[in-house]
Parts: C-alpha cells; sequence; structure tokens
C-alpha cells in the first residue's frame, strides 16, 4: 500500500530539523483548550506536528483543531487562527508523542502566500 510518501506531496513544505525548534499551538474546537505542540513540518496546505500522549485526547483523524500559530526563530513566529482537519495520526504505543498531519481548511490567500515564500526561502530544508 502507498503511504503518500513526499513524492506524491501536492506542496513542497520545510522539514524542521531538531535545532530549528519549530513550536506551534493549536485549540480543541470544542473548548478552545490550547496546546502547545512541536511542528515537524509546514506547507501550504498544512503542518505535522506531535503532541505528548496524556494531552491528544481529543484529537482524531477527520476531527477538527484551530491552528493559532507558529513560534520559533524569524520568520517563524506569527499568528493566525485556521482550522484544520486532522488528516491522519500516527500512533505507536511505544512512543512518548502522537502526530498529526493536519490540512488548513480554506486559508486566507495571504497566509498561503506567506507560507509558499517561507518554503521557497529555505530549500536546505524542503522536500
Amino acid at each position: 500500500m502507498d503511504s503518500g510518501g513526499a513524492d506524491y506531496r501536492r506542496y513542497r513544505r520545510i522539514y524542521f530539523p531538531d535545532e530549528l525548534a519549530i513550536s506551534g499551538l493549536v485549540a480543541e474546537v470544542d473548548t478552545h483548550k490550547e496546546h502547545q505542540v512541536k511542528v515537524l513540518n509546514l506547507s501550504e496546505g498544512g503542518l505535522f506536528f506531535t503532541l505528548a500522549r496524556e494531552e491528544a485526547g481529543s484529537f482524531r483523524e477527520k476531527g477538527s483543531v484551530l491552528f493559532i500559530g507558529l513560534r520559533g526563530p524569524d520568520p517563524f513566529t506569527f499568528s493566525q487562527i485556521l482550522n484544520m482537519e486532522i488528516k491522519w495520526v500516527c500512533d505507536n504505543e511505544i512512543m512518548e508523542n502522537i502526530g498529526f498531519g493536519c490540512e488548513f481548511v480554506d486559508p486566507p490567500s495571504g497566509f498561503v502566500k506567506q507560507i509558499r515564500d517561507l518554503v521557497a526561502g529555505f530549500p536546505m530544508y524542503t522536500g
């Protein structure tokens, strides 16, 4: 079965190495409870983040989550509230964290351009 790897991705993305330390802020749609997450990659279409297992209780595949913003070195610090759909979940019981692949839902064109420009500006981390 094809896992939809990098060869089949719709958008180029930035893969953040550990030394870049990009965190994100997401919130539960119903309660607006905020969670700080580790962002592993970002594209104009969405992002992949990890969250400690004990904090991930309400996040489910095909569920919704609010994206609030990114925190990291410039230019990776910005705020933008967007809806995201959780497209897939990476959950292995031996891991401390659960990973969530999310797609931005109807992002504004200015945000899409901002992310596209970020990806274009960091070719050493893209795929």
